[in-house]
C-alpha cells in the first residue's frame, strides 16, 4: 500500500513538470501567433489596395483607348484628350498571393483558438495534479525531524528513509537548542534597543558641551590676542619714555 502511494507521488510530481512545460510552450506559441496575425492582416490589406489601384488603372486605360478627338469623354465630358491614361503594368499572381495570405491568416486564427482551449485544459490538469501533490506533501510533513522540502524531494526521488524514533528525538533536541539561541538573540536585541535612546541623548549632551567649550576657547583666544596687543603698546610707550629721559639727562650735562 505504501509502495503504491509512493509511486503515485512520484508520478504526480513528473506530471506537474510535464504540464508546466506544456503550458510554457503553449503560451510562447500563442504570443508568436498573436504577433503574426496583425502582420498577415496588414499584408492582405496592402495586396488588396494594390489590386484595387491596378484595376482602376486598367479601367482608365480601357476608356482611354476608346477616346476620339472631338468626341466627349464619357467620364469628364471633355472633347480634348491631351493626357490619356496609359495601360498599367499587369500584376501577375496578385489574387493567388491574396488567397495564400488569407489562408495563412485563417490557419493562424484557428490555431490560436485551439491553443487557448488547450491552455485552459492544461491549467485544469495542473490544478488537479497540484492538489494531489499537496495531499502527499501534507502526509510527508507529518513526519517530524526532517526539513520538509529536502525530505519531500528525496522521497519523490526514492532516496528518503523513514527516520527512527531516536533520530527524530535527536533532531528535535537540536532544533530546540537552535530555537533557544534565537530567543536569546531576540532578547539581547530588545535590551540593546532600549539603550539606543540613552546613547543618542548622551551623544547630544557631549556635542552640546563641546560646542560650549569651543565658544569659551574662542573667547579666550580673543582675550589673549587683546592682551598681547595691549602689552606691545605698553612696551612701545615705555621705550619712548626711556628715550626721552636719556635725552633729558644728556642735555642737562652739557655746559651752558
Amino acid at each position: 500500500m505504501a509502495y503504491g502511494r509512493e509511486e503515485q507521488a512520484r508520478s504526480t510530481s513528473d506530471e506537474i513538470k510535464n504540464v508546466e512545460k506544456k503550458i510554457t510552450e503553449n503560451k510562447e506559441e500563442q504570443t508568436s501567433l498573436g504577433k503574426n496575425i496583425p502582420i498577415l492582416k496588414d499584408e492582405i490589406r496592402l495586396l488588396e489596395n494594390e489590386k484595387e489601384q491596378s484595376e482602376k488603372g486598367n479601367l482608365a486605360a480601357m476608356l482611354a483607348v476608346e477616346l476620339k478627338p472631338g468626341i466627349p469623354c464619357p467620364v469628364c465630358g471633355s472633347q480634348v484628350h491631351p493626357f490619356p491614361a496609359p495601360a498599367a503594368a499587369p500584376k501577375f499572381g496578385i489574387d493567388e498571393r491574396i488567397n495564400m495570405q488569407k489562408h495563412s491568416l485563417d490557419e493562424a486564427e484557428k490555431k490560436l483558438i485551439t491553443r487557448a482551449s488547450e491552455l485552459h485544459s492544461f491549467e485544469q490538469q495542473l490544478d488537479r495534479a497540484e492538489k494531489t501533490y499537496s495531499r502527499f506533501k501534507t502526509e510527508l510533513l507529518s513526519i517530524p525531524g526532517k526539513d520538509a522540502e529536502t525530505f519531500i524531494h528525496s522521497f519523490l526521488e526514492g532516496e528518503a528513509d523513514i527516520p527512527s524514533l531516536e533520530k527524530i528525538n535527536q533532531e528535535l533536541s537540536s532544533q530546540v537548542k537552535e530555537l533557544n539561541a534565537i530567543i536569546q538573540l531576540r532578547d539581547s536585541a530588545k535590551k540593546a534597543q532600549t539603550k539606543v535612546p540613552l546613547l543618542f541623548k548622551d551623544k547630544e549632551n557631549r556635542q552640546s558641551e563641546l560646542s560650549e567649550f569651543e565658544k569659551e576657547r574662542s573667547a579666550l583666544a580673543e582675550q589673549i590676542k587683546y592682551l598681547e596687543s595691549s602689552n606691545e603698546s605698553e612696551k612701545e610707550k615705555h621705550e619712548m619714555e626711556d628715550g626721552q629721559l636719556v635725552k633729558c639727562f644728556a642735555d642737562s650735562g652739557k655746559p651752558n
